[in-house]
């Protein structure tokens, strides 16, 4: 589909709101598309927080295919300490997959990692998984936008950076991909607490397995990390509406004049998301 007019400029001032709120705080925002230079300040949050998380099979290159076009992240940096350049404070990831079935990425473990050990070739067979999901959600299918592998330094914590983060990422992703569906993996408190809806915008929720029905990791440690997770989603139509419910609840935003009257278009983004080279990242080198 289409973003209609109407609904692009919803968005466009969304990805302004959080992106604005970021720089507030003196962070310098960078867009990639490379998911080495993902998983090298991925796992430098890990070190500054003590070895505390772990990256994502999905958006893993150790662990995932991450084909070009397939992946990209934002992430936002401060001036070093003790060092010339910027250092990592927080990223966040998506990835697209075109063509797909969330059912099936579960059934064969692929979200778990799809890297086979030993050279190319298919998976080996894996154990069904015992999903508890309801009828709809096994029917999610087409581009699938798979948000994660968000992490924020320590220090930085408290400060809604993650949230921010997410939203600038899921904004510009959404206007390259077009996906069908936006979906992620929760754990319960999340759920519970309505984080996914009321902070990630996320229209259904559904928990995927329990401990009880948790399947076991294969032999090559393809398999969920959490004894029970969520899967969360949303779909475009959706996502545009939950962003014009945004614009109403913030009042004049979505209607204020602008001079002739035209909506605020982020005429910065061509130099401050434009997609970067690992070489030209300073984070965790």
């Amino acid at each position: 589909m289409l973003i209609p007019d109407n609904a692009y400029s919803a968005l466009n001032r969304h990805l302004l709101q959080h992106r604005r709120a970021l720089e507030a705080l003196g962070l310098t925002l960078r867009r990639s598309t490379d998911p080495q230079a993902f998983a090298r300040d991925r796992r430098r949050l890990i070190e500054l927080d003590g070895g505390v998380g772990y990256v994502h099979p999905a958006f893993d290159p150790e662990k995932s295919l991450l084909q070009q076009g397939e992946l990209q992240w934002l992430g936002a940096y401060a001036p070093a300490d003790t060092r010339a350049g910027l250092d990592v404070v927080a990223v966040s990831a998506v990835r697209l997959y075109a063509h797909e079935s969330i059912h099936h990425l579960f059934q064969s473990r692929r979200i778990w990692g799809d890297r086979v050990t030993g050279g190319a070739g298919e998976l080996d067979p894996v154990e069904p998984v015992d999903l508890a999901w309801p009828a709809d959600a096994r029917r999610l299918v087409g581009r699938l936008m798979l948000g994660g592998g968000m992490d924020v330094a320590p220090t930085w914590r408290g400060n809604d950076i993650g949230t921010h983060l997410m939203q600038v990422l899921r904004a510009l992703a959404v206007r390259d991909w077009l996906p069908d569906v936006i979906w992620g993996m929760h754990t319960r408190p999340k759920r519970e607490n309505a984080m996914v809806f009321d902070r990630f915008g996320y229209s259904r929720s559904e928990v995927s397995f329990t401990a009880e029905t948790r399947p076991s990791p294969g032999v090559d440690g393809r398999g969920p990390r959490h004894p029970v997770e969520v899967l969360s989603w949303v779909t475009l139509p959706e996502y545009l509406d939950y962003l014009a419910g945004l614009d109403t609840r913030d009042g004049a935003l979505g209607s204020r004049k602008r001079g002739s009257g035209s909506p605020e278009h982020d005429d910065r983004l061509a130099d401050d998301h434009a997609l970067v080279e690992a070489r030209e990242h300073h984070a965790a080198e």
